[in-house]
């Protein structure tokens, strides 16, 4: 096999054609220098242009800064995971391939841990004969990934743990031997690229016909949230079979705004069907949004907590959080063991009321900046709720004669939010609410999975809690539905 060629510019981009619906394809495979003034630990932006018969099969190489072909495929399938990727993966440095059904994948690395983009072709195709863009940008002073397909960002992964892409060489491996693809339009800069700017250049080169749709404007009506911890990357029902019901679930309930934990790998598949902007904090955490996120708040930790801003309309913004505490102790077996009702405050406060005390200890002060922006914080608290253990409901047999003060719950109202399934349903009796559990109907039935909302302009018009699919719920929590709307400011 011949030596792999090198190219150096400073621009990258001057290798090929920049007319609009004109990509130079270059020889392949090659190796290009990384310009100098791309730093490889700080913000960065590539991209590329990709065309593609069929899908290989193997995850070649697209464009890699590593030895990404020297790793072993493998199945990172499991309960906390999805999909394939290479050993390779955790090397330091950045790798695009395609996937078996033709999606792109994108994996970067530092050496010790790595993150991986896994979508679907029927969202993010590269091979289907026609060219497409594909690319990234590193904002290191957010903390975060954009990640392009064909001029939109389908994604923004949180780089926790993940520092710099600094490899052993500064060369960019573009294409494999015997790999029947075409590259073009290559670009490294030294920045982070905002979407409008990557954007602006796909339509320009593409046209607008080939630009992805732009996420929707808030007309006004009223906001549906919903938070839903989806079990195992919502899997357990099925690799396809159980992400189809958690899409269809989230369809129909119209939800606008998704708090998600658990996602498991399983993000860009539901972000992907719905359309939806995409945020993942941490392999459990993510919000999904119909309407445009546009920063992101890394406070606590990664894998309790973490949200976005989202612009409803131009001059009109909300914060959105989700949420997973501590699912331990368990209220059952204390329950069995006759424990108090200080015996339970007692013992939640040293792990969800301490960890929910630890997240607003970051997040109140965060808030202080912003002190006139609705602010939505949902997800599983593992925890019951002070409004539903009251004296008028302890004869219900799950409470065994208890009023409790669960100290998650208090500290949340202590801190400003309301509860927006008791705002709605106020009595406990009639309407407990219960989150945990509809798949284990024999372990202690409790509402743990809560929307709260903070800022005098939220108003609660109806809160539910969904449990039900025609073939088969998908997790074992239950997911709840909040539909609030905003009040104009006068």
């Amino acid at each position: 096999m011949a030596p792999i060629p090198v190219l150096t510019h400073v621009l990258i981009a001057l290798i090929c054609s920049l007319a609009r619906g004109q990509i130079q394809p270059i020889d392949l495979p090659v190796a290009l220098t990384i310009p100098a003034g791309v730093d490889m630990g700080g913000d960065m932006t590539f991209r590329m242009c990709v065309r593609m018969k069929s899908p290989p099969g193997d995850l070649p190489t697209l464009a890699a800064s590593k030895a990404w072909e020297a790793g072993a495929i493998k199945d990172y399938t499991t309960n906390n995971a999805f999909g394939l990727g290479r050993e390779s993966g955790s090397k330091a440095g950045f790798a695009i391939s395609v996937l078996p059904d033709g999606a792109w994948t994108w994996n970067a690395g530092d050496g010790r841990r790595r993150i991986d983009h896994r979508p679907e072709a029927r969202d993010q195709s590269i091979a289907d004969g026609r060219w497409h863009e594909v690319g990234f940008a590193i904002d290191r002073n957010r903390g975060v990934a954009h990640l392009f397909h064909d001029g939109r960002r389908v994604a923004l992964h949180d780089l926790h743990g993940v520092g710099s892409l600094k490899s052993d060489t500064r060369k960019v491996h573009l294409g494999s031997a015997d790999l029947d693809v075409e590259i073009g339009a290559v670009r490294i800069e030294p920045t982070a690229l905002s979407s409008s700017a990557v954007a602006s250049d796909f339509k320009k080169r593409f046209g607008q016909k080939r630009a992805g749709a732009t996420l929707r404007s808030w007309n006004g009506r009223p906001l549906r949230v919903l938070a839903w911890n989806i079990w195992h990357g919502g899997r357990r029902k099925g690799r396809d079979e159980g992400v189809k019901r958690v899409v269809e679930v989230i369809k129909r309930s119209g939800a606008d705004i998704v708090l998600m934990q658990e996602t498991y790998g399983s993000g860009p598949r539901i972000s992907g069907r719905l359309g939806f902007d995409y945020f993942l904090r941490s392999s459990n955490l993510s919000v999904l949004s119909r309407f445009p996120i546009v920063d992101v708040h890394r406070l606590a930790s990664a894998f309790r907590f973490g949200g976005v801003t989202i612009e409803l309309k131009p001059g009109v913004r909300v914060q959105a959080f989700s949420l997973w505490i501590n699912h331990l102790p368990s209220v059952k077996a204390q329950l069995a063991a006759g424990a108090s009702a200080d015996d339970l405050v007692a013992a939640d406060a040293k792990t969800r009321g301490r960890e929910t005390q630890a997240i607003l200890s970051q997040l109140l002060p965060h808030l202080e900046k912003t002190p006139e922006m609705p602010v939505i914080v949902a997800g599983d608290f593992n925890s019951g709720s002070s409004l539903d253990w009251t004296p008028e409901a302890a004869h219900l047999p799950n409470h065994q004669g208890l009023t409790v003060a669960w100290p998650a719950s208090r500290s949340m109202a202590d801190a400003g939010f309301i509860d927006a399934f008791r705002t709605a349903n106020t009595d406990p009796v009639k309407a407990p609410g219960h989150t945990w559990s509809p798949e284990f109907r024999d372990t202690h039935q409790e509402r743990i999975d809560y929307v709260y909302l903070r800022g005098a302009s939220w108003r609660v018009l109806e809160s539910e809690v969904l449990s039900e699919h025609p073939r088969g719920w998908p997790s074992d929590h239950a997911a709840v539905l909040a539909v609030l709307s905003l009040a104009k400011k006068r």
